[in-house]
């Protein structure tokens, strides 16, 4: 089957990877955004582009795609795969294979269409997500479902590990999915609009942690943005970032953002009912660091100061 690849990041990569190692599978054209800049400011690929590469496949980057639509079209592919490519593909695109466009999406849909599916589910506290393989229409996310298989969201998931072990069901999936849309075995079922939820893309203000919030919500959301791009705080006019904590269920009669004291193990911190305890965090300009090094290095003392 000739099969055109879309994706961007390292969720992509492991979609991508199971279909270069499967022999009836020819991956004719791999597609991915342009280069962008890492945190030093360095021009670099995708991580889909890198691994394309590496098997020497062709890759496209595209900014848009009435740029290349002769190009892909002329190759005549049986099935277009994308998975976290980041652009919705318009209908002169879907049109062009053979058995249509499929998209690996990291939720259980209808829950969760758009870009930050996994935030979301951690953010919201739930207890299970999981992987759907549907057909591409001209919505957002609202095409027939093949297949979708569901996992627990642990309480020691953040965003990292989520991402990787979504990645790594889709790609446990999407070989099988492809060999059955081949032969005409696979399933296909409408969604119930009824049940649709919508995510939205995160933005700076979305990362900054209020601690007017109860204790839950604050945990839930530092693990939803960990480790990129991580939620912060203000603290004497500099950012600090928050990457992991936990809920300690005491109370304290001060203000939320208020750090109630300092433990073996980190800052607790009040919030709106109980204190939070961040345990790992990055100063503005330093490295990554757990609380007890950061603690260990603070020249005043910081209890009854606030976060903002």
């Amino acid at each position: 089957m000739k099969i055109i690849f879309m994706g961007t990041p390292e969720f992509s990569v492991k979609i991508l990877a199971p279909l270069i190692n499967e022999k009836d599978f020819d991956i004719e054209l791999v597609v991915t955004k342009k280069d962008g800049t890492n945190k030093r400011g360095k021009i670099v690929e995708s991580p889909v582009a890198l691994l394309a590469h590496k098997y020497n496949l062709n890759v496209l980057k595209l900014e848009s795609f009435k740029e290349e639509k002769e190009k892909i079209e002329n190759l005549k592919p049986d099935l277009i795969v994308t998975a976290a490519y980041g652009k919705i593909l318009p209908e002169y695109i879907l049109s062009i294979p053979k058995y249509g466009c499929i998209n690996v999406h990291a939720s259980l849909l209808p829950k969760y269409r758009g870009s930050n599916p996994i935030c979301e589910a951690i953010r919201n506290g739930d207890k299970k997500t999981g992987v759907t393989i549907m057909y591409m229409d001209k919505g957002m996310d609202t095409g027939d479902i093949i297949e979708k298989k569901e996992i627990e969201i642990e309480e020691s998931d953040n965003l990292t590990t989520l991402t990787n072990k979504l990645s790594i069901l889709g790609s446990s999936m999407i070989c099988d999915v492809i060999r059955k849309i081949g032969d005409g075995t696979n399933k296909r079922a409408k969604q119930d609009n009824s049940l649709a939820t919508y995510t939205k893309m995160i933005t700076k203000e979305d990362e900054h942690l209020d601690f007017d919030d109860t204790s839950k919500n604050i945990f839930n959301k530092v693990r939803s943005l960990a480790d990129d791009p991580a939620s912060y705080v203000m603290f004497n006019d500099n950012q600090i970032k928050i990457y992991s904590g936990y809920i300690l269920k005491e109370n304290a009669s001060c203000m939320p953002g208020t750090i109630v004291k300092l433990l073996k193990n980190g800052i607790a911190v009040k919030t709106k009912d109980f204190l939070y305890v961040i345990t790992k965090l990055k100063p503005s300009g330093k490295k990554e660091m757990d609380a007890r090094s950061y603690i260990n290095g603070l020249k005043e003392n910081i209890i009854g100061e606030s976060y903002e």
